[in-house]
C-alpha cells in the first residue's frame, strides 16, 4: 500500500481530467444516468442532476417518480428525464458512461433489487450513494460478484454499516479502514473506488490511497455538491446555470469587478439580466464579487 498522499494542489487535480477539445459537442463528454430520489425527497435529486451537469457531463438523465420530476424539470432544463414506474431503466443504464445510484430512493425492498441487477450487469460504472449503501450494507459481499466498476461514497455512519464496525472504529484509522475494507470486497476484474467522506476525504482503490485534508465548511446537505467543481482553463465548454454569468462576464481574478454583468445565457438568450436575478446570482454566489474565476 502507498504512503497517504495528501490532494491539495489545483494543477494536479487539472491534469487528471480529460482535455476537452475545442470541436466537443455534448455527445463528446458522456451520458449519466442518475437513479435518484422519492416524493419526500426532490432536493438530492435536484442537486445530484445540478452536479453532473457543473461538473461537465454532455447528457444527463434523471430516473425518479414522476412527482420528483416534475418538481426537478420545472428548475432545470438541461437534462432528460424517466419514469422509473413506466421507462426501462436498465436500457437506459447499458447506453449510460456512468451511472449514480441511491440518493434520496429510500429503504424499500426494490431498491435492493433494482441495485443487485445494476451490480450483475456488464456496464459503465456505478456509483453507489445514500440508500443504496444502505441497501448494500445488507450483503456487501455483491461486491466481489459485482461485473462493473463500483464507486462507494459513504460518510462514516455508512461506512460504519458496511464494515460491521462502529464509527469510532472507522474514524481511529480512516485511511486503513478504507483501504481494508476496498482490497477485501472489491472485484479486481473490474476494479473500484471507496470515497470515505469526513474530515480528511479517503479515496481508495485498495493499493493507492489518497487522502484530501477536506474543509468543514463542505460538511453540509446544501448545494455545495452541485456547486463546488473544479476550476478549469479558459474557454471550456461547460454547463451554465441560469442567473450565473457567463464565462465571457465572470470576472478575471486580474479585473476590476463589475457592478452589474451585462449579459448572461438566460433562458437560451443573450440579452441583460433582470435585476432579481442579478441581484440572487450576487447574493448566491459570493466568489462572483471577489474577483475570482468560477467555472468548471
Amino acid at each position: 500500500m502507498s504512503v497517504c498522499e495528501k490532494v491539495t494542489d489545483l494543477a494536479a487535480v487539472r491534469a487528471a481530467l480529460p482535455k476537452r477539445p475545442a470541436d466537443a459537442n455534448k455527445a463528446t463528454f458522456g451520458r449519466v444516468l442518475l437513479v435518484c430520489g422519492s416524493d419526500g425527497m426532490r432536493g438530492c435529486a435536484a442537486l445530484a442532476v445540478l452536479g453532473a451537469l457543473r461538473c461537465g457531463a454532455g447528457l444527463v438523465t434523471l430516473a425518479s417518480t414522476r412527482a420528483v420530476i416534475d418538481t426537478v424539470s420545472a428548475a432545470v432544463f438541461e437534462a432528460t428525464y424517466l419514469d422509473r414506474a413506466a421507462g426501462d431503466l436498465f436500457a437506459v443504464a447499458a447506453k449510460a458512461s456512468a451511472v449514480g445510484y441511491g440518493c434520496g430512493l429510500g429503504q424499500s425492498a426494490e431498491v435492493g433489487e433494482t441495485l443487485r441487477r445494476l451490480l450483475d450487469t456488464p456496464g459503465a460504472p456505478l456509483v453507489i450513494d445514500a440508500d443504496g449503501l444502505n441497501a448494500l450494507a445488507a450483503a456487501p459481499g455483491v461486491l466481489r460478484q459485482a461485473a462493473r466498476p463500483v464507486v462507494l461514497t459513504p460518510h462514516p455512519l455508512e461506512f460504519a454499516r458496511l464494515c460491521g464496525k462502529s464509527v469510532a472504529a472507522i474514524q481511529a484509522d480512516r485511511a486503513a479502514a478504507a483501504a481494508a475494507f476496498a482490497k477485501a470486497y472489491f472485484n479486481p476484474a473490474v476494479g473500484g473506488v471507496l470515497l470515505l467522506k469526513g474530515a480528511g476525504t479517503v479515496i481508495t482503490d485498495g493499493e493507492t490511497v489518497l487522502c484530501n485534508p477536506t474543509s468543514p465548511r463542505a460538511a453540509r446537505a446544501t448545494r455545495s455538491a452541485a456547486w463546488s467543481a473544479p476550476f478549469s482553463p479558459r474557454g471550456q465548454s461547460r454547463s451554465t446555470p441560469r442567473c450565473l454569468p457567463p464565462t465571457s462576464t465572470v470576472l478575471r481574478a486580474s479585473a476590476p469587478p463589475r457592478s452589474t454583468p451585462t449579459t448572461a445565457c438566460w433562458r437560451g438568450m443573450s440579452q441583460p439580466l433582470p435585476p432579481k436575478c442579478c441581484a440572487k446570482s450576487q447574493n448566491k454566489f459570493p466568489i462572483l464579487q471577489k474577483g475570482v474565476r468560477h467555472a468548471v
